[in-house]
């Protein structure tokens, strides 16, 4: 699984979907509550929206096609730099947080049953259920990333027999991806900037606010680094086209 780089990706893909998804329709359904939103909030929305798109769908073409992927040694090794950040500041709390929330959670025996079924029934219905399972998918989205990149650290090689229309679909979805991405982290930057100027010195920014940037920073690296593989490929190789 660590080296199998087309499994990883359909599982990063389908689960980062199902995050970005959530995490959109609730960010719609608050702006929808407030009257005036600042074009900021407004423009990191529809840039977040957007590349949700196009990541997943790469993630899916590397699955389903026969694309070659060349990742150089030093992409290597910014793909694994890339997924101890993203799993040092996002899976590890995560799984904490996950754990504290599953020791908080009420016990199986308050529920009236006279099995362990219908107590758990029960338990399932409550508000701890749902959370403790959103929570528990962001987990597996955030582990699937992590895996992905490892794979492309430990292989760095996809040798499929290249078809090469599947080639350079592949490469132009990596580059809106990668363009995407950019975008957002310019954003989130710039949400961030101007959260610091309005506040000023009054207001001490969490280390969670100061690294907004960071999850759509991993996310367009890792379409930069599939990006340069697909790229690499191309020219190493002539495209068998079938």
């Amino acid at each position: 699984m660590l080296a199998d780089i087309k499994k990883t990706a359909v599982a990063a893909a389908v689960t980062l979907t199902l995050v970005r998804l959530h995490w959109i329709i609730g960010q719609v359904q608050l702006m929808a509550s407030v009257q005036q939103p600042r074009w900021i909030a407004a423009a990191q929305l529809a840039a977040n929206a957007l590349f949700l798109i196009p990541l997943p769908v790469l993630l899916w073409t590397l699955y389903t096609t026969r694309t070659r992927l060349l990742v150089s040694r030093n992409l290597r090794y910014l793909a694994l730099g890339t997924a101890s950040v993203y799993g040092l500041f996002f899976a590890v709390p995560q799984l904490y947080g996950l754990a504290r929330g599953l020791q908080q959670s009420p016990d199986l025996r308050w529920f009236k049953g006279a099995t362990v079924a219908q107590q758990l029934w029960g338990w399932l219905r409550t508000p701890w259920a749902g959370t403790l399972a959103w929570e528990s998918l962001i987990l597996l989205s955030q582990v699937a990333f992590v895996l992905f990149l490892i794979a492309l650290f430990r292989r760095g090689l996809l040798p499929e027999i290249t078809d090469g229309h599947a080639q350079l679909i592949a490469t132009r979805i990596a580059t809106v991806a990668v363009f995407m991405g950019g975008l957002a982290v310019a954003l989130n930057v710039s949400q961030v900037c101007y959260a610091a100027v309005v506040f000023g010195a009054k207001s001490n920014l969490s280390l969670q606010y100061a690294l907004y940037p960071l999850p759509n920073l991993c996310w367009g690296m890792a379409a930069w680094i599939v990006y340069k593989g697909l790229r690499q490929a191309s020219f190493s190789e002539p495209a068998l086209v079938c």
